[in-house]
C-alpha cells in the first residue's frame, strides 16, 4: 500500500500559481508591445502631420506674402519677423497649426522657417516638425535706364515731352533718385521723326540707339514674361477697341478699396486713400483708348494700340504691343514706357503729340514691382533651398 505525501500537493498548488504568473506575464507583455507598437504608431504619424502642416505654412509663405510687405516688417539686413500662428482645421475642429518666421538675408534673400504642430490627439497631441527654405524676390528685369523704348518707328511733336531725368510725386517717400538716364531708346534713331521745335527729348543722353532691341526685348522680363503677365491681370477688357472715359480709384460699400471695379487703377497721389498700395494689372486684348483725366499705376498691358488723349496720368510700367498713340492733352505715363510697334521697324508708327509726356521715375517702377502679388511674391533658390530643421537645435 502507497502513502501519499501531503508536500505533493503543495507543489501542484505552485505550479499552478507560476504558470498563472507567466500567463499573466505573457498577456501583459503582449499588452505593453501592443500598446508601444500603438504609440509608435501614431507618434510617426503625427509627426508626419506636423511635417504636412510645416510644408503648407512654407507653400502659404511663398504664395501670399509680398517683397515689399515683407521689407516693410523687416528694414534692415539680418532683421527677424515672426507672422504669428494659423490654425489648420478639419470639419471645423482645429487639427493643427504652423507659426511662420522670416529671417531678411540680403536685399533679395530671405530665410523662411515653418513650424508645424498638430492640435488632435488628446495626449498624444504636440507633435511638432521645422523645415525652412531659402527664397529670393523674383528678377523682373524690366528696363530702368530708359523713359520710353521704341522698336519700331516714331514721330514726336507739338509740346510733347520724353524726358530720362528720374521723378517721382512729392508725397511719395522711400524713393532713391536715380539722377538722369536715356531719355529715348530705339532700335533704329534714324527712324525718329521729329516735328516743330516745341517738343522735348531730355535725358542722359537723351536718345540712344540699341540695335540689340528684338520683340523678346518687349516680352520677357527675367522671371515673367507679358504672358505671365496678362494672365494674373486684375482687369481685363475685351478684345477690340475699348474706350475708358473715367478712371480713379473707387470704395466698396464698406469703405474699403473696391478692387472689382474695373476702373479702378489704385490712387497713385493719395497716400491716406484705401486703393493707394493698389497696384493691379491690366491687360486690354485688343486697343485702349484713354480718354480719361484720372490716375492709376501698377502694370499696364495692351496687345493692340494704345491711345491717349485725356490727360490721365499713369504711374508703373507700360507695355505696348503695337503703336502709343497721343493726341490734344495727351497722357502721362511715368516710369517706363515699352512700345513695340508691332515687332516691325517700317509700317507701324508711335506718334507722340500734343502735350503728352513720358517720364522716367524709378520709384513708379520700383513701387509697380515690389507691391504686385505675381511680380513680388518668393520663389525657393534654384538649388539647397530646402531643408528639414527639426533636429537641428535652436
Amino acid at each position: 500500500m502507497v502513502r501519499s505525501d501531503g508536500r505533493e500537493q503543495g507543489f501542484a498548488l505552485v505550479a499552478t500559481i507560476l504558470a498563472l504568473v507567466l500567463v499573466g506575464v505573457l498577456v501583459t507583455g503582449g499588452f505593453f508591445a501592443a500598446s508601444q507598437e500603438q504609440r509608435m504608431g501614431m507618434s510617426k504619424q503625427f509627426s508626419s502631420e506636423a511635417f504636412y502642416y510645416a510644408e503648407r505654412g512654407l507653400q502659404d509663405a511663398l504664395g501670399t506674402y509680398t517683397r515689399g510687405f515683407l521689407d516693410a516688417q523687416m528694414p534692415t539686413l539680418r532683421s527677424t519677423w515672426d507672422a504669428g500662428t494659423t490654425v489648420i482645421t478639419r470639419g471645423g475642429r482645429p487639427v493643427g497649426e504652423y507659426a511662420l518666421t522670416f529671417t531678411r538675408l540680403d536685399t533679395q534673400l530671405y530665410f523662411i522657417e515653418s513650424t508645424g504642430t498638430v492640435r488632435k490627439g488628446g495626449r498624444y497631441s504636440g507633435a511638432t516638425h521645422r523645415l525652412g527654405v531659402v527664397a529670393r524676390g523674383m528678377n523682373v528685369d524690366i528696363p530702368t535706364d530708359r523713359a520710353l523704348q521704341v522698336f519700331g518707328s516714331m514721330t514726336i511733336g507739338g509740346s510733347a515731352r520724353v524726358d530720362g531725368n528720374d521723378w517721382h510725386p512729392a508725397v511719395w517717400s522711400g524713393c532713391d533718385d536715380m539722377g538722369s538716364v536715356a531719355g529715348l531708346v530705339m532700335r533704329d534713331t534714324t527712324a525718329l521723326d521729329r516735328k516743330g521745335a516745341a517738343h522735348e527729348i531730355l535725358g542722359d543722353p537723351p536718345m540712344d540707339e540699341d540695335a540689340t532691341l528684338d520683340p523678346a526685348s518687349f516680352l520677357h522680363f527675367g522671371d515673367v514674361d507679358f504672358d505671365e503677365l496678362k494672365a494674373h491681370a486684375n482687369h481685363r477688357f475685351p478684345a477690340g477697341t475699348t474706350t475708358i472715359t473715367s478712371l480713379g480709384p473707387q470704395l466698396d460699400a464698406s469703405g474699403a478699396c473696391d478692387y472689382g471695379h474695373r476702373f479702378n487703377w489704385g490712387a497713385p497721389t493719395l497716400p491716406g486713400h484705401p486703393c493707394h498700395f493698389y497696384f493691379p494689372i491690366i491687360y486690354a486684348e485688343g486697343d485702349l483708348k484713354i480718354a480719361a483725366s484720372g490716375a492709376g499705376q501698377g502694370i499696364l498691358l495692351v496687345d493692340g494700340d494704345l491711345e491717349l488723349t485725356g490727360g490721365m496720368h499713369f504711374y508703373g510700367i507700360t507695355i505696348v504691343k503695337g503703336r502709343l498713340n497721343t493726341k490734344g492733352t495727351g497722357g502721362h505715363l511715368n516710369g517706363v514706357t515699352l512700345v513695340m510697334s508691332g515687332g516691325e521697324l517700317a509700317p507701324d508708327q508711335t506718334v507722340v503729340l500734343g502735350h503728352a509726356q513720358v517720364t522716367f521715375s524709378s520709384c513708379a517702377i520700383e513701387r509697380a514691382i515690389t507691391n504686385n502679388p505675381l511680380t513680388s511674391r518668393l520663389r525657393p533658390i534654384a538649388q539647397r533651398s530646402w531643408m528639414d530643421i527639426t533636429a537641428a537645435g535652436g
